[in-house]
């Protein structure tokens, strides 16, 4: 609303002919911050409002008559979704920590096997044997329709840490994959362990299609368990770090607020300058970058962390409010994993977060378990 009194003040100003260069800068600054901060909420259309109103301010030339009528236009539209927002506005709710599927392709036996070994660990299990099940695991989790990427609502009943699936990759068709795949792709994503006697390229291929996540072809009970601790680990909440560099503080207030309800845990940084401390203190788990800023902008940020080794492999997002395509190459030059336009924040911005972390999460994970030597007391001589 601060922002808008400036937008207002603007139109104001213009009307009277006392529009300085000083409020044009200034009004310019609110409406770049605008684009971001409500594209952060799922306000595309103010967000896109606020991006139009932005490129007619930034003109050097003076702003004519019709362009002072389109400008005055497009800042009451902006006014009215502010407050229709407002309105409706509620406060986001924490979901609980969803569990780890893991699909075991025709082995009844590891399934049974499984069960008791993953009790014996102080781990809840839940066995689904059939379609019918999974159906039951996605009312449970009350997913929205396929069409639908509001908010999640909490489940009305505590969910397992684990649910073994008794699934076959080489029976599934086409609807049974994008069924499951609809259970998999929510804000987070649920991870996924997958264990199939069927090595085969086509089977891995299915898999594939399901997103990233682990695949074991013919895994033993200690094998499996191992894969279940690990990437349980992935799953504890508040466990993300994510540094987020932006010279506005709006912007950065804004992510606090739909992050930390998501279990990310913000690390803000309005000063650019302060970055690399910040970077070194915190060891963030993924880096949020703003492009324009002051002094550093976010492609100089982005070169220099990849310069160093021991930041190579950090996840790096870039969040800016410029869509073109020289920007979006320029980014991805320097080393970024993914670039995500402001006015499309949510859900968008939490999907593309969520995945980065769970590609990450699962090379760290295969790694430990790959590093992890196999317990003897829990091997299984299972095919």
């Amino acid at each position: 609303l601060e922002r808008l009194a400036i937008l207002k003040q603007a139109v104001q100003a213009l009307q009277n002919q006392h529009f300085s260069r000083e409020l044009q800068q200034e009004a310019t600054q609110a409406a770049h911050s605008l684009t971001g901060a409500l594209g952060i909420f799922g306000l595309k259309s103010g967000s896109d409002l606020a991006r139009s109103i932005e490129r007619l301010l930034r003109s050097d030339a003076p702003i004519a008559p019709d362009g002072q009528q389109q400008l005055a236009e497009m800042v009451w539209a902006l006014e009215a979704e502010l407050h229709q927002a407002l309105r409706r506005l509620d406060q986001p709710r924490s979901g609980s920590v969803s569990p780890l599927l893991v699909l075991i392709d025709s082995n009844t036996q590891l399934l049974q096997k499984l069960t008791k070994v993953i009790q014996a660990h102080g781990l809840t299990v839940q066995t689904a044997m059939d379609e019918a099940a999974l159906s039951q695991l996605k009312a449970s989790l009350q997913l929205p329709s396929p069409g639908d990427r509001s908010a999640m609502a909490e489940p009305a009943n505590a969910l397992p840490d684990v649910v073994l699936f008794n699934f076959s990759l080489a029976d599934s068709d086409e609807a049974t994959l994008q069924g499951l795949s609809h259970l998999i792709d929510q804000t987070p994503p649920l991870l996924v362990l997958m264990c199939s006697a069927d090595g085969s390229l086509t089977s891995r291929i299915k898999a594939a299609q399901l997103g990233s996540h682990s695949f074991f072809h013919n895994p033993d009970v200690a094998a499996v368990l191992r894969g279940v601790l690990e990437l349980r680990v992935c799953l504890q909440p508040f466990s993300h770090k994510v540094l987020a560099v932006d010279d506005d503080q709006d912007v950065l207030a804004a992510l606090q607020a739909l992050l930390e309800p998501k279990g990310l845990q913000l690390i803000p940084v309005s000063q650019p300058r302060n970055f690399w401390a910040t970077l070194q203190a915190s060891s963030p788990d993924l880096l949020l970058l703003d492009i324009e800023m002051p002094k550093f902008n976010g492609i100089e940020l982005c070169r220099a962390v990849r310069q160093a080794p021991i930041w190579n492999r950090l996840p790096i997002v870039f969040f800016t409010a410029h869509s073109d395509a020289a920007t979006k190459a320029a980014a991805l030059r320097a080393g970024a994993n993914d670039l995500v336009e402001k006015s499309l924040a949510n859900p968008t911005l939490l999907n593309r977060l969520f995945e980065q972390l769970k590609q990450s999460q699962l090379k760290r994970a295969m790694a430990a378990i790959a590093e992890t030597p196999a317990r003897p007391c829990l091997q299984s001589t299972d095919p």
